[in-house]
């Protein structure tokens, strides 16, 4: 779990594979500053903490700046798909894209508070059941 930045960095550089003669770390912060603004914009909540405790808020950055990063370099087509709106258009988008998103996506619903989570019982009060055996 990222506690800064740097360390936020150092995160998406083990799992994008980039290092920095790919993309130098003053771009690489650049682009963590746009997701911050991007997640604080789609939740509504412009003090969102993404290093003080809440593992939803962080996680869902390091998601997006992994999909910035990539959209950056030209690995995913930044076109296909809508960071804002989330949505994929998943027949122009290769399995690997979809597994960026998909996991941003979890994330973000978590911070939202709109991910279920287990399982949902539904009680209908208007049914009776009758078992004759």
């Amino acid at each position: 779990m990222a506690v800064n930045d740097e360390t936020l960095m150092a995160e998406v550089r083990v799992l994008t594979d980039y290092d920095a003669g790919l993309i130098a770390d003053g771009d690489l912060l650049s682009l963590i500053e746009i997701a911050k603004s991007e997640l604080a914009a789609e939740t509504g909540d412009d003090n969102l903490d993404f290093y003080g405790g809440n593992l939803d808020a962080e996680r869902a950055l390091f998601w997006l700046t992994c999909l910035f990063l990539k959209a950056k370099t030209g690995e995913i087509d930044a076109p296909n798909f809508s960071i804002s709106e989330l949505q994929v258009r998943h027949q122009a988008m290769d399995e690997q894209a979809g597994f960026w998103l998909n996991s941003l996506s979890r994330r973000l619903d978590a911070l939202r508070g709109t991910g279920l989570i287990g399982h949902v019982q539904i009680e209908r009060a208007d049914r009776t059941y009758q078992f004759d055996n």
